[in-house]
């Protein structure tokens, strides 16, 4: 990642799309972003000050959704739902759109990765941050945990939050680029060279 430099405003949600070989850059990129790992060279800002003079500030303003569990897998849904909601004083209901197709008594170790991931995000809408990470494959959602997604996702950003998601794409569809750089919001891709990465 030597070499990248990315800034993203108040209101703007950022999609970066990596090749699908490039996992570890994508996992890299997202701990450094989530404030999880220190950059190895380079500085993470937030509100224009260095994010790592004052880590645990900046980790409670974001929300960091990955692919890996993140949750108590000896517990069910509703007890790990119930745990998170009285950790983070969470305040509202939460919305069972997200819980479609999960049996609030399955124990979190046997549901599938789509169903664990609106699992965690169903936490994240009940107590939103200024900064959302996301480095879930959104495309292996299906069209219907898609669509609920992303619109949620554009409602946070239209509240002047912040929404980065990390992507892959299947090798032969990735182009010639290591990074692709996307707004959403203009549906424009931007590619990023890679002497820049």
């Amino acid at each position: 990642m030597q070499g990248l430099d990315l800034k993203v405003r108040s209101g703007e949600w950022l999609n970066l799309v990596v090749h699908e070989a490039s996992r570890e850059l994508r996992d890299t990129l997202a701990l450094v972003l989530a404030g999880l790992r220190r950059p190895g060279g380079g500085i993470l800002y937030w509100n224009g000050r260095d994010a790592w003079r004052n880590i645990f500030v900046f980790r409670d303003s974001l929300r960091f959704i990955t692919a890996s569990p993140e949750l108590f897998l000896s517990l069910t849904a509703a007890e790990n739902l119930n745990f998170f909601t009285a950790l983070f004083s969470l305040r509202g209901s939460v919305r069972s759109d997200y819980l479609k197709n999960i049996d609030p008594d399955e124990l979190v170790t046997f549901l599938s990765a789509n169903r664990l991931f609106m699992l965690k995000m169903a936490t994240v809408l009940t107590a939103p941050r200024p900064l959302v990470v996301c480095s879930y494959p959104l495309e292996r959602l299906n069209f219907r945990q898609y669509n609920l997604v992303c619109k949620d996702l554009q409602n946070f950003v239209q509240d002047s939050r912040i929404v980065i998601t990390i992507d892959t794409v299947p090798h032969e569809q990735a182009s010639d680029n290591l990074l692709i750089k996307t707004d959403t919001s203009s549906s424009e891709e931007i590619p990023v060279g890679e002497e820049d990465v």
